[in-house]
């Protein structure tokens, strides 16, 4: 069943994967959109962009059962009536979250890329934790899903660099601990990762 995994934390704070099986046309089929679905999908034009777009709103309607119309905020951040919500995929994989007060979740696969790309979005702290590392590129995998996850909870502008830190951890640690500088304070989140199909999936706690 493409249904890959569903996350339950309480009623209001769930997080389901969908692993994309099935041709465009059969997931059509299967997942039930609503109007302001249907009217956005008409939309796209890559087949690529369409198969992404519908396994994420499979998770969303399908794995967490949710009717709700999704909503966008001027900075295109999605949420639901009645909660924040985040969609993430990285195909096969796609995955949704719903929590009632915020909403972060990145899913990623080990990619040369961002090895390359390493100064535009980690500290220089960040970068020799991550070359200590025995697993440098799951490391900086991990670490640039983190902050994408941040990111998608405050959905504006944040320099991922300066203003997202991500404390050392270890490849495979569960939890992850995080500070967000912005406007002259200091917050706190806690992280959740773990690995589905060879893919790292970082969410807000």
């Amino acid at each position: 069943m493409p249904l890959k995994l569903h996350l339950r934390h309480s009623d209001d704070f769930q997080i389901a994967f969908w692993h994309l099986e099935e041709t465009l046309e059969e997931l059509q089929s299967t997942c039930t959109l609503t109007p302001a679905d249907e009217a956005e999908f008409i939309k796209l034009n890559h087949e690529k962009r369409k198969r992404e777009w519908l396994a994420s709103r499979a998770a969303l309607r399908i794995g967490l059962a949710s009717a709700e119309s999704v909503q966008y905020a001027p900075t295109g951040k999605p949420k639901l009536e009645s909660s924040e919500m985040s969609l993430s995929h990285c195909l096969p994989i796609a995955g949704a979250l719903i929590h009632p007060t915020h909403a972060g979740m990145d899913i990623q696969i080990p990619d040369e890329k961002i090895g390359r790309i390493r100064t535009k979005f980690a500290h220089p702290e960040e970068r020799g934790a991550a070359e200590q590392s025995d697993r440098e590129l799951d490391y900086l995998t991990i670490l640039w899903s983190a902050k994408e996850a941040l990111f998608k909870v405050y959905g504006q502008g944040l320099h991922f660099a300066e203003q997202i830190r991500i404390d050392q951890f270890k490849v495979g640690q569960r939890e992850l601990t995080a500070t967000v500088h912005r406007e002259g304070k200091s917050i706190q989140h806690q992280l959740s990762c773990f690995q589905l199909m060879g893919h790292w999936v970082v969410y807000v706690c």
